[in-house]
This record gives structure tokens, C-alpha cells and sequence, in this order.
């Protein structure tokens, strides 16, 4: 095969870190917008090696303990393969990679249905009771509290790179009005789960949304993958979880949304009940994270990461309209149980 020098590398890693002496091609795939990983072809077999970039080696480990946790209680989560030392991650210089087998009956769709949504529901309500039920005695990685301070620190520093510029164009303009919204915000909020009375007591997904589901050909779900595994609590990953399942689209909070949110809460209560002071406290809670939610900035102007403009529009009119309604946003998802 013929190996450049960008995956020349990663081509003898994997021919000494998994024994595979036989591969044929190493292809880039480009899905997500923080990935950079690769479909690996041997002569009989295909793989999906998966770059963890910048995750620390602590993380990673509780992330493979949690995936592990949740096979072994019957969420159908793809395990990676381990490597000749029985590790499930291998680090080359600042990158982790962990290959997993290629399935070739994974079927992630782009449009989920009233069934698909109450499926996925079901599916969430399943993962939070194995979760209730992990006794971790560490707690390892945590949904963490975002200050008006630290949120200051981040712009500050995407701030600096866009002030040196000789010129803006559109795309700075677009970047400086959400930026100029979020300083607004984040003054009247904070991100503190606890000052919502929302407690870190479950072992969570972490990454929980359409692109990380399949389903089978008779509806249900036969795979479930790309776990990020937090110590957090199951109405923060409800909520965000709702968000890009249900609102991911140019009209948000349109009636037709609002449905396929009815559908996905009542999946997912059918398997883990609530009550509707608690989704308010997790709605409220995750509205004020997106506030100061600023990865997309930082990754285009600190790391030149220009696939998050696909994602620029939505980010910008979810962010308009939740700052002037958020209270009858909430309202309308509360009422939809």
C-alpha cells in the first residue's frame, strides 16, 4: 500500500500495538466536528480507529470503565478492541486512539421518526438506570461549573486572535454578535448544576444524540457508541441530549419540534419517570451551560477547526431566541409531560 506521511505513523502503530500486519489502506473519515479518524482496511477485516484528541489519559480510563460498565449491563455499546498489552487506548505523541471494529449494520439516520424518537427516549432511560446503580469509587470525569470569570478567560483569548486581524470578513462578524450576546448573558447566568438542585449521582453517557445511535431494520436500537462517560446528572444529559435530537434545525422551538420533544420525554419517562420540576431544573440548568458553551469560537479561531461553521446558523438563533424567551421555552418543554 502506499502510506503518506501524514498516516505513516499510525500505519506502524497499529502493525505493533494490535498485531495487524496485514493492512491494505488508512482513509480519513470526517464526521464529527472535533475528530479526525479513519477507516483502517486489512486484507480480511475492516476497522474504525477513533482519535481522542487532547483527552487526558485519566479520563480515557474511566471512559473505558464506564463503556465496559454498560455493556456489562445490557446497553448494547460497541466496545473497542484491546491492543497487545490489553489496553484500550493507544497514545501517539499528544493524540489517544482507540480501533474498534467496523460494523457494517450500523444504520445512524439523518431523520428520526415519532417511533425513532421514542425508541431513542427509551434508550436514555436505560443507560441512567445502569448508571444509578455504577458504585465508581471515583468519581472520574464531572460536569463542571462555569463562572462569568472563566467564561471571560475564554473569550479574552479568542478575542485576542480576532483583534489582530488587518480586516473582518462575514464569518468574524457572525462570531462577534454571539460573542457580544454571550458576555450578556453570562452575567445574569451561571452554570452550577447545584444551584439548580440537580445532583451528580448517575454514570452518564456523555455525548448522547442521533449520531450516535443506530437502529436496526425492525426500529430498535442495535448499537449505541462514542460514549464520553461523565459522573453527572441524568437531567443534563436529558436536556442536551433533547436539544440536538429534537431542536437541531434553522426554526428551533417550531410546533413540529415541540413533538418530536413530546415523543422523545415520553420514551424516556415510559423507562425512568420524572417529574416536571425536575426537567424545568435541567432545561433551566442546560440553557445556562449553552450560554457560556464557547467550543465552537475556540475551535475555529485557536485550533483553524473550520468545520463548526456548518453549525453556525442554528448555534446563532437557538442563542437569540433562548436569551429573549428562555422562560417560555421552558414553559413550553415542561408542559409537554
Amino acid at each position: 500500500m502506499h502510506i503518506n506521511n501524514k498516516i505513516k505513523s499510525l500505519y506502524n502503530r497499529i502493525q505493533t500495538e494490535y498485531g495487524i500486519k496485514d493492512i491494505v489502506s488508512i482513509e480519513n473519515y470526517k464526521q464529527g466536528f472535533l475528530s479526525d479518524s479513519f477507516i483502517v482496511k486489512s486484507k480480511n477485516n475492516k476497522y474504525f480507529l477513533k482519535n481522542y484528541r487532547q483527552r487526558l489519559q485519566k479520563s480515557l480510563d474511566f471512559t473505558a470503565r464506564g463503556t465496559q460498565f454498560f455493556f456489562k449491563n445490557g446497553i448494547p455499546v460497541v466496545l473497542p478492541i484491546k491492543t497487545t498489552n490489553s489496553e484500550y487506548y493507544s497514545k501517539l505523541e499528544e493524540t489517544s486512539y482507540a480501533l474498534f471494529p467496523f460494523l457494517a449494520d450500523i444504520n445512524v439516520k439523518s431523520r428520526l421518526n415519532i417511533q425513532d424518537l421514542k425508541t431513542a427516549g427509551k434508550m436514555l432511560g436505560k443507560i441512567h438506570l445502569a448508571g444509578k446503580k455504577c458504585l465508581f469509587s471515583d468519581p472520574g470525569r464531572t460536569t463542571k461549573p462555569m463562572t462569568k470569570n472563566f467564561t471571560v478567560k475564554r473569550i479574552d483569548k479568542v478575542m485576542s486572535v480576532i483583534e489582530k486581524k488587518k480586516s473582518l470578513d462575514k464569518i468574524d462578524r457572525q462570531f462577534l454578535q454571539m460573542i457580544e450576546l454571550r458576555k450578556k448573558l453570562i452575567e445574569k447566568y451561571d452554570f452550577n448544576m447545584e444551584k439548580y438542585g440537580l445532583v451528580s449521582d448517575h454514570l452518564i453517557h456523555g455525548d448522547y444524540h442521533r449520531r450516535n445511535i443506530s437502529f436496526d431494520n425492525k426500529g430498535n436500537i442495535n448499537y449505541v457508541f462514542d460514549l464520553k462517560c461523565l459522573t453527572s446528572s441524568r437531567f443534563y444529559e436529558l436536556t442536551r441530549s433533547m436539544r440536538l435530537i429534537c431542536f437541531d434545525s434553522p426554526d428551533p422551538f417550531s410546533k413540529e419540534n415541540l413533538v418530536k420533544a413530546k415523543y422523545y420525554l415520553s420514551g424516556y419517562n415510559s423507562v425512568y419517570p420524572f417529574t416536571k420540576k425536575e426537567l424545568k431544573s435541567g432545561l433551566i440548568c442546560h440553557f445556562s451551560e449553552q450560554f457560556h458553551s464557547f467550543w465552537k469560537e475556540e475551535e475555529y479561531y485557536l485550533r483553524n477547526n473550520k468545520t463548526v461553521l456548518e453549525l453556525m446558523d442554528g448555534s446563532m438563533k437557538m442563542l437569540e431566541y433562548t436569551s429573549k424567551n428562555l422562560d417560555k421555552v421552558v414553559e413550553k418543554i415542561t408542559n409537554l409531560i
